[in-house]
């Protein structure tokens, strides 16, 4: 099991360092064919400029990066939806699937994550508003959204759809863990809540 996590991590912070390089080039690239049309690097869909990654989670067989621009993508397998692009398809696995055209998980409407954590098959995310979202895998009701129902794997169900994790009236998170089926929070009254 430790050696599995292990490999994970590697090829998670192999593939991260590859998209830094990618991103890297292309901005070169397109600055130096007329500086004046160089990309918007800090808007949200767009992989290239100097956009790095800040933070990244790998979970039991799938990997996430949070990136200076605020934006989360996730890659590997999928069958509950944890790389949140609302399909259950593997990403990574095939030619031309990482990289640009790998797309940014939607947290919706202007939102950017703060910071990202990964569980064994789910993520959260805490957002610049500080609210927090999780999507992936929910059969314990891990995402906290008082159902059992996974979020990710179906269209329709991420970007504004989906739901913020109600923590009580008025609270939000600082930080946040996920394990094999819980989640816990420390708020920003320093409480702790598990789910």
């Amino acid at each position: 099991m430790r050696t599995m996590a292990r490999f994970v991590f590697v090829v998670a912070v192999i593939a991260v360092l590859y998209l830094m390089q990618v991103h890297q080039v292309a901005a070169q690239v397109q600055t130096q064919r007329d500086p004046a049309t160089a990309p918007d690097t800090q808007a949200l869909g767009r992989t290239f400029g100097p956009v790095t990654a800040v933070e990244i989670g790998a979970g039991f067989t799938f990997s996430c990066a949070r990136f200076s621009n605020g934006g989360v993508k996730c890659w590997g397998a999928n069958d509950s939806g944890q790389l949140g692009l609302g399909d259950p398809d593997m990403r990574g696995e095939r030619a031309l699937q990482m990289g640009d055209n790998l797309p940014y998980v939607n947290l919706g409407t202007g939102r950017k994550a703060k910071k990202i954590a990964v569980g064994k098959f789910s993520v959260c995310a805490i957002l610049d508003t500080n609210a927090l979202k999780c999507w992936g895998q929910n059969d314990f009701g891990q995402l906290g959204l008082g159902d059992m129902n996974n979020r990710g794997d179906e269209p329709n169900e991420m970007g504004d759809t989906l739901p913020i994790v109600n923590l009580g009236t008025g609270l939000t998170a600082k930080s946040i863990s996920l394990g094999d089926g819980f989640a816990c929070a420390i708020l920003d009254t320093n409480a702790v809540k598990c789910w």
